[in-house]
């Protein structure tokens, strides 16, 4: 029979968790500027945004620096 291996977690502050939604927010708002810029013709070329994918940058970039 194989072994169950037990993954730890981790706890994540509430001053932690404020932070980092107030990072994601940062993120939406810029998107959603340079959309309305793009929009506007006052950004030439192709826009992509991230908008619904905030949480992945933030989050990887949180687990990653101290």
């Amino acid at each position: 029979m194989a072994s169950v291996k037990k993954e730890k977690t981790q706890s994540i502050a509430r001053e932690k968790l404020v932070e980092m939604f107030e990072k994601m927010l940062l993120i939406r708002y810029f998107e959603e500027a340079s959309i309305k810029a793009y929009q506007q013709k006052k950004i030439a070329g192709f826009l992509h945004t991230y908008i619904g994918q905030e949480a992945v940058g933030v989050g990887t970039l949180t687990h990653k620096l101290p």
